[in-house]
């Protein structure tokens, strides 16, 4: 039997799914992921590809894949402003 929005049937029950008890569904546990800590640096600029950042920290030059990083490139100076993920900086040795 069908109902119209506001009738109700001998019970009272208009039909709506709203506090009908128990849910048949569960929630389940949530996994929770770290958001991986970012590092910010200021390098020499040396050169980009299409894909990568080779930058200087005054000891050694190295790529950074663009596709990790967000960057500014000061052309007045030629240094460059990096944020990059934690594990990236310590994977090329610049922490």
């Amino acid at each position: 039997m069908g109902y119209r929005f506001g009738q109700t049937d001998e019970d009272g029950d208009d039909g709506s799914m709203i506090n009908e008890g128990p849910s048949k569904y569960t929630l389940r546990e949530a996994k929770v992921v770290k958001i991986a800590d970012t590092v910010e640096l200021t390098a020499d600029f040396i050169r980009e590809t299409d894909k990568a950042i080779l930058v200087s920290d005054g000891d050694q030059e190295v790529w950074l894949p663009k596709s990790q990083i967000d960057y500014g490139i000061n052309e007045f100076t030629k240094t460059i402003a990096i944020e990059l993920p934690e594990w990236l900086a310590t994977a090329k040795g610049l922490v």
